[in-house]
């Protein structure tokens, strides 16, 4: 038996779109779906696509959350609730004329980096956005959000943000001025765990100084190290240097385009950094557990790998990862011009001095008739010509710190110049006095 519902609709007006009949079709791109009205009488063969679906699917044993936030311009038809055999499948509403993201996939964008499983970091989109995007990322995916409180509109009411977490435990919310320095410095406070939490911690579990802490409480239960990871996986979010698109939604038509360059590429460098400092670590874990099973035999009695076979596996999860690869920039560009379009994707390409920032355009797409002032660009991000590889210019050229922060008051001192800090244990061998390994 399969159960129908439509929200905020009565028990007529579904029998009346049920006679119109509608479709609820698969996208091209995993996660979204078409929503296209029922056929006229005058035109049987013709299908307007008037919005684009997300879908979110649960057990039927988990309570419904009432009063989602929806999109409200337009003809909101609401949710779609389908229930059979103990799941509930939700199709949510993305209307083209609501958001910028939505209007490119109803006008058919070859390019979408946001896909589920994926790790996103999004800037700009309000929170009906975020919400749509966590539907397609999934329960195996995470998302970053930073909602601009300056051009972002009012702030969200506590009642839809909890909605929102109830929805997606697995997406982490920011709300700061996309204007920089203060918007990075408070993201990176937001997103690091702080050392002096980490040094406590630590001392929970020494015998004497944590005898009685409830961290060591907490390594007497039996799923100690499930729950401790579920702990730090709540204080920090893991999905940063995991982070394989940059979505940069700007919130409104005003947004000076030098601060969208300013802020694309500072938060891409601080992606970056975050990745850096997971290799480092990643790298002296898996060093440490060589040294481990070497001293155990050259053998992993619990997993059945000998050593270099968990070495192996070890490199290859890491470089599954992946890093950082699209760029998603939707933005108004003002009268159309070919001219103009060319110089927004060469400025992103390269700064005023030359130098190449990593982003190649692979994409255009014009918003009209839902935004016609608007377009979306889709960057690739190739690492090997980064910022970060180019910070030390040459005298009398300029640094790539000195073109982002071009304008800033007090700006940000350049990240070479402050040594990334990776928390991390040290596992070695005792040596004797004369210097001679034991």
């Amino acid at each position: 038996m399969v159960r129908f519902s439509l929200a905020g609709r009565s028990e007529a007006d579904i029998h009346q779109r049920m006679r119109q009949g509608f479709e609820i079709g698969r996208h091209h791109f995993k996660g979204v779906y078409t929503y296209a009205v029922g056929r006229s009488q005058k035109r049987p063969n013709d299908k307007s696509l008037d919005a684009v679906y997300t879908l979110k699917e649960e057990s039927q044993s988990v309570p419904p959350i009432v009063d989602v936030p929806s999109d409200t311009t337009g003809d909101d038809d609401g949710a779609i609730t389908l229930s059979c055999q103990g799941t509930r499948a939700t199709f949510t509403p993305w209307y083209p004329a609501s958001c910028c993201i939505a209007a490119a996939l109803c006008s058919k964008l070859m390019h979408f980096p946001v896909r589920p499983g994926s790790s996103v970091f999004v800037m700009g989109s309000d929170l009906k956005t975020l919400d749509r995007l966590a539907d397609i990322t999934g329960p195996k995916g995470q998302l970053i959000g930073v909602v601009d409180t300056r051009y972002g509109g009012p702030k969200p009411s506590p009642k839809s943000m909890k909605i929102f977490f109830q929805r997606h435990p697995h997406a982490y919310v920011i709300f700061q001025d996309l204007h920089l320095p203060s918007s990075l410095a408070s993201m990176i406070d937001f997103l690091e765990l702080h050392v002096p939490h980490k040094v406590a911690f630590l001392m929970g579990l020494h015998p004497r100084l944590g005898a009685r802490s409830p961290v060591r409480q907490l390594t007497e239960s039996g799923d100690a190290e499930e729950l401790v990871g579920h702990i730090f996986g709540f204080l920090r979010p893991g999905a940063s240097p995991k982070v394989k698109a940059l979505v940069f939604d700007v919130p409104a038509s005003d947004f000076p385009f030098e601060e969208v360059k300013r802020s694309t590429f500072a938060y891409l460098d601080a992606l970056q950094s975050w990745r850096a400092a997971k290799k480092v670590h990643d790298a002296e874990a898996a060093n440490m557990a060589t040294d481990s099973e070497k001293d155990a035999g050259d053998f992993d009695f619990e997993n059945g790998n000998t050593s270099d076979n968990a070495c192996k596996n070890a490199s290859k999860s890491l470089a599954e990862e992946g890093s950082l690869q699209w760029i998603l920039l939707s933005l108004n560009v003002g009268p159309t011009s070919d001219k103009r379009l060319v110089d927004v994707a060469k400025s992103m390409k390269r700064l005023r001095n030359g130098m190449r920032t990593g982003l190649s355009p692979k994409e255009l797409l014009l918003l009209s008739p839902y935004f016609p002032t608007w377009a979306v660009f889709i960057f690739k991000y190739s690492p090997n010509g980064s910022l970060r590889e180019e910070l030390g210019g040459g005298e009398g050229t300029g640094s790539a710190t000195d073109e982002l922060n071009h304008g800033v008051e007090n700006g940000p001192p350049p990240s070479h110049a402050v040594p990334t800090t990776v928390l991390s244990a040290f596992c070695g061998r005792p040596t004797n006095a004369g210097g001679d390994a034991a």
